[in-house]
């Protein structure tokens, strides 16, 4: 009897455990508020633009943190909107192709480049030739590889590829409108 009211006990206690450190469990029980987000200001200038880049621990995140950011324009910016396709490539597992909606923001004055993909990903020292950006920049232990072509109203083949450690992310859209 006394066996069984140990075991019982044993349980309850692991079943209290796992709950606490379950990352999945929604209920933030431990009262911890960490996040994996860092925020950084890289404006140049007077004008104040809030540029936030996540960033993903290494314990199993993928290379894009999840945290969504809402799209703003400061009318400074000529803005594109579309659809893209985003998969990842984990150790030679890749993903299935999930859709989502992407805007970049090209800031040809200051030689800016945006991406909400849906975080903020910001290229300065931007420079287009014959239309197309061809940029690459290494951040937070992650390499970013963004190509495009700007034509008229609209960016075609955007295809953007984050290097992370063991794992690397594709971003691929066919075509962005320019917004009004």
């Amino acid at each position: 009897m006394k066996t069984k009211i140990f075991l019982i006990l044993i349980i309850i206690i692991f079943a209290v455990s796992c709950t606490k450190n379950n990352p999945a469990n929604p209920v933030n029980v431990s009262g911890n508020n960490s996040s994996d987000t860092e925020t950084k200001d890289t404006s140049s200038s007077d004008d104040s633009k809030n540029n936030n880049t996540g960033t993903s621990s290494d314990n199993g995140n993928s290379a894009e943190n999840s945290d969504t950011k809402t799209h703003e324009n400061d009318d400074k910016a000529t803005v594109y909107k579309g659809a893209a396709k985003h998969t990842i490539n984990t150790k030679g597992i890749i993903t299935h192709p999930e859709d989502i909606e992407i805007y970049a923001d090209i800031y040809e004055d200051e030689n800016i480049v945006e991406l909400y993909i849906p975080r903020i990903i910001l290229f300065e020292n931007a420079r287009k030739e014959n239309g197309n950006y061809n940029l690459t920049k290494t951040e937070d232990g992650k390499t970013y590889i963004l190509s495009m072509t700007v034509s008229g109203d609209s960016i075609n083949n955007l295809d953007l590829t984050i290097q992370g450690q063991g794992e690397t992310v594709y971003i691929k859209a066919d075509k962005l409108n320019k917004t009004e």
